[in-house]
């Protein structure tokens, strides 16, 4: 895969002297770079991002309490007789 990335002249110098001392070229220390980068982040679940925003909320005083998961299955939508509610505001929007 070949993938462009802009950097400052200042971080360019920065890589051009890593790899002088390393004795590779650029691209090869970019590679590295970023093969080491990833495997140190272990993927973001959405259940973590989710926790860590609940405890960042109640840390904030936003939230009194985290709330308890609901488990199970998910609410089945009601079934409801008319216009979608999404048309009457448009229109009343007019």
């Amino acid at each position: 895969m070949t993938l462009t990335i802009e950097i400052s002249a200042e971080e360019e110098a920065r890589l051009r002297e890593r790899a002088r001392q390393q004795g590779e070229n650029a691209e090869a220390v970019v590679s590295a770079l970023l093969r080491a980068g990833l495997a140190a982040t272990p993927p973001v679940r959405a259940e973590a991002a989710r926790d860590a925003f609940l405890q960042h909320l109640l840390a904030e005083g936003v939230i009194p309490a985290i709330p308890e998961r609901r488990l199970g299955p998910p609410p089945r939508p009601v079934p409801v007789q008319g216009r979608p509610v999404s048309e009457t505001l448009v229109e009343e929007r007019r």
